[in-house]
């Protein structure tokens, strides 16, 4: 965006990442090596007070497993293993180095992050759902920035799960159950600031605030990459989006999960995860039947033509004659109204590029950032 000239603001929406940088890729790994010994520079000439781990290192590993918080004591064996960047660009092992948010918002002394699941319905032309009934996840330990426990950091669903079940079985623990695993939506993060006397209590702020933010890092997010998608009305993919929010009350957008796991820890999750694969398929399903509906329209028209002139329909014919249309009615991805969603659906949709504009996206975008 800069390069393009695009103006501050934009910038500024589109920027939501924490700084991330692929260790396998030569000039970001030199870059991190290079913030990485200013920060120790400071660090060791008192102009910099440590307040727990600058870096999250992450591997292509799943449930948790494969992150690492990048402690001072580690910072040697990282420095090692690289030559303290001498060796980027020769080593090929997928690791990402994610700057840390050491200021989270917290509930009851843990740090969460919440999940919001987006369903692709296509990716030509690029049409985008986003389920609002987020999962709130948890960490498992209180938070300390100085802590060198995993589950006071990383509130990954697997971590707190098998950090709740190393617990012993006292009383107190017991009672402490429910509290480990939140059923609650966004909706409580906003009655629980609204308690704490952080937003007005008259305020709408899950919906003017927070949820719009959320779609704009989403589109931009989908925006970046979608061009290395298979280009196809028929490609569909369901993934999940993490998020951070901090104790200035701004969203980071942490990382993307590509089929992700559904856990059902509680029943009430259970219930929910029900709902939205049940939704899901109702997308699925609308944009199916609705194709299928105007395809099946049109081949009976057709061959009702060829019918009464007696002709034989070769395929050559067919493909000249009809293969343009044909292919308008597979992109065409309006849904029939005999198949439109049920009002109890709670995917929103946040992008329709078979509009116009900023329409695409619903508005959310201005035109100038587009």
């Amino acid at each position: 965006m800069k390069k393009n000239n695009f103006s501050q603001q934009c910038i500024e929406n589109a920027s939501y990442v924490p700084d991330t940088l692929r260790l396998n890729v030569k000039s970001e790994c030199q870059s991190f090596f290079k913030q990485l010994n200013k920060l120790q520079d400071e660090y060791k000439n008192n102009m910099r007070i440590y307040n727990g781990p600058d870096y999250l290192l992450k591997t292509d590993q799943h449930r948790g497993e494969g992150i690492r918080l990048l402690l001072q004591s580690q910072i040697e064996n990282i420095t090692e293993v690289y030559q303290n960047g001498e060796l980027c660009g020769n080593i090929s092992e997928k690791i990402i180095a994610q700057k840390y948010i050491n200021q989270p918002f917290l509930y009851k002394g843990h740090k969460i992050e919440f999940r919001m699941y987006i369903y692709l319905a296509s990716s030509k032309p690029l049409q985008l759902y986003m389920y609002k009934r987020a999962l709130i996840k948890k960490c498992a330990n209180e938070y300390n920035p100085l802590s060198e426990q995993i589950p006071a950091h990383i509130c990954n669903t697997a971590i707190t799960e098998k950090s709740h079940k190393n617990q012993s079985n006292s009383a107190e623990s017991q009672e402490e159950d429910e509290e480990m695993f939140i059923d609650w939506n966004l909706e409580g993060i906003e009655e629980l600031l609204k308690e704490q006397g952080r937003i007005p209590k008259k305020s709408n702020w899950l919906q003017e605030y927070l949820y719009p933010r959320i779609y704009v890092k989403i589109i931009h997010t989908i925006r970046s990459g979608q061009y290395s998608f298979y280009q196809d009305s028929r490609f569909c993919e369901f993934l999940a989006i993490d998020f951070l929010l901090d104790n200035d009350l701004d969203i980071w957008l942490l990382e993307i999960n590509y089929n992700p796991q559904i856990l059902s820890v509680t029943p009430d999750r259970i219930k929910r995860n029900y709902k939205m694969i049940e939704d899901t398929m109702e997308i699925a399903f609308a944009y199916l039947k609705s194709k299928y509906k105007r395809i099946k329209t049109f081949l009976e028209e057709e061959l009702m033509k060829y019918q009464y002139t007696g002709n034989r329909i070769r395929q050559v014919d067919f493909r000249n004659q009809f293969g343009k249309q044909f292919n308008q009615l597979l992109d065409d991805l309006s849904i029939d109204q005999e198949f439109s969603l049920s009002k109890d659906n709670l995917y929103a949709h946040i992008i329709d590029e078979s509009k116009q504009g900023s329409e695409k996206y619903f508005n959310l975008i201005d035109p100038e950032c587009i």
